[in-house]
């Protein structure tokens, strides 16, 4: 059924319109009715109307000026006139605002049905002309995106000159220009714990949390990111080498903070290959995380999983009887070794506005990748949360311990804003900072 809203101030033409005229006999639902057309507006952008009959000399707002703005706001609804005046350039008016009909008063039964017969005819083959253009496009982009994902299997096999690639990317809109490459293969995954919401809020979190982060990519000009196989999807990272890495970093990043944000009910895992200064070397990246991505199984806890991580994962599963026995994942191997050094990094710069995961990863020679994966999988949680949960437990300590002033503390803690210290504060532990050294701080302490 078709919506028909109808705007007449004389109320016994409005009246007998509306009770005298069949309109589901004709396709049509009648949904509501006013006086002048100030009155009517609000009202018809609210129901959005599919035909809207109006007449063309009103109080406060005349016919006219109520179809232009309609018109300008809903362009799809039809629009048919009535008026008592036989006056041409009235007529001429409704035309150029796209009036579909213009009836001369006074208005019979019959005239109004046909004009709605051949409005719903016209309506219904619109309808199917958009369903079938609809349909059409839908098609074409399923067979734009065959041709997209058939590419990039044959560009990640090897399959395709570097002519080749060139050509075919340019005739998909693909903009593949480096020098330099890096690849990411993803996924994000209900974890076990999430009994506490229900299966349908469940599946609705995981959606929003895969569409947030495809938006991160789609964003940025220096990803192209493609559904892959499954839930997985593949981005190539492109530019300067300095770029790539840049943006291998602000991906792994914006993928924790994002499944962060479900609070540890969504899961993800990332694979990151070396980055390649050749568009041939794609097969190579490919084949990468490809294979760090079935081997997943080596550590079930993993987050990130690049070329060192890899490696290191090969070299532990080969020596599970060492690994078993006290101290095998000690100081002595190389993941003992880099959180040892990350975390006395962090003990001695967490103070420091700039400490970042780069610069500990700079400290443990490792690259952010690495470390970001590493950390997450040993500790438990990122490296980000790590460093927040120092600062906010010596903050507790000198809150309860000295008088210093909130700002001093927030700048010895780390935090160059006062604000923002106060609001992770008050994030993490549930009250400000004031209403925690009311209840902490110690009687015995003198001003200082």
């Amino acid at each position: 059924m078709y919506k028909v809203y109808l705007v007449e101030d004389e109320s016994i033409v409005r009246e007998g319109l509306r009770d005298n005229i069949p309109w589901e006999q004709y396709g049509f639902t009648f949904i509501g009715d006013s006086s002048d057309g100030e009155l009517a507006l609000p009202e018809i952008l609210r129901v959005r109307p599919d035909v809207l009959i109006t007449d063309i000399r009103m109080p406060f707002m005349d016919g006219l000026s109520l179809s232009r703005i309609v018109k300008s706001k809903l362009p799809q609804t039809r629009i048919i006139i009535l008026s008592g005046y036989h006056d041409f350039d009235y007529a001429r008016k409704a035309i150029e605002i796209g009036v579909e009909r213009f009836l001369t008063k006074p208005v019979t039964r019959r005239a109004v049905t046909q004009v709605l017969a051949e409005l719903a005819l016209k309506l219904e083959e619109e309808k199917k002309s958009r369903e079938e253009l609809e349909k059409h496009q839908e098609e074409m982009q399923e067979y734009v995106q065959f041709r997209r994902r058939s590419f990039l299997e044959r560009l990640f096999s090897g399959r395709l000159t570097v002519e080749e690639i060139y050509r075919e990317s340019t005739q998909l809109g693909i903009d593949l220009s480096g020098p330099c490459y890096g690849l990411l293969l993803f996924r994000v995954f209900e974890n076990t714990s999430r009994d506490r919401l229900a299966v349908s809020e469940a599946e609705t979190e995981l959606l929003r949390i895969r569409e947030d982060i495809l938006q991160f990519f789609l964003r940025h000009v220096q990803y192209l990111a493609v559904r892959w196989i499954g839930a997985a999807v593949c981005v190539i990272v492109k530019g300067e080498q300095e770029t790539v890495e840049r943006g291998i970093s602000q991906a792994e990043e914006e993928i924790a903070a994002i499944t962060a944000s479900s609070g540890g009910r969504i899961g993800y895992l990332l694979c990151v290959s070396p980055v390649s200064d050749r568009l041939s070397g794609l097969k190579e990246c490919y084949e990468k995380v490809e294979r760090f991505y079935s081997c997943q199984y080596l550590d079930p806890t993993a987050k990130v999983i690049t070329q060192e991580i890899y490696e290191e994962l090969i070299r532990e599963k080969a020596s599970d009887s060492r690994e078993d026995s006290p101290g095998g994942d000690g100081a002595g191997s190389l993941f003992g070794h880099v959180l040892e050094r990350t975390l006395h990094y962090v003990d001695a710069h967490y103070m420091e506005d700039a400490l970042s995961l780069q610069g500990a990863a700079k400290e443990a020679d490792v690259s952010p990748g690495y470390l970001s994966g590493l950390f997450s999988q040993k500790m438990g949680m990122t490296f980000i949360e790590y460093v927040t949960a120092k600062r906010m437990d010596q903050a507790k300590h000198l809150l309860s311990e000295t008088r210093e002033h909130t700002a001093t503390i927030a700048a010895m803690v780390g935090y160059k804003d006062p604000n923002y210290f106060r609001y992770v504060f008050k994030k993490t532990f549930g009250v400000t900072p004031r209403e925690y050294r009311g209840k902490h701080l110690k009687s015995s302490e003198g001003a200082g």
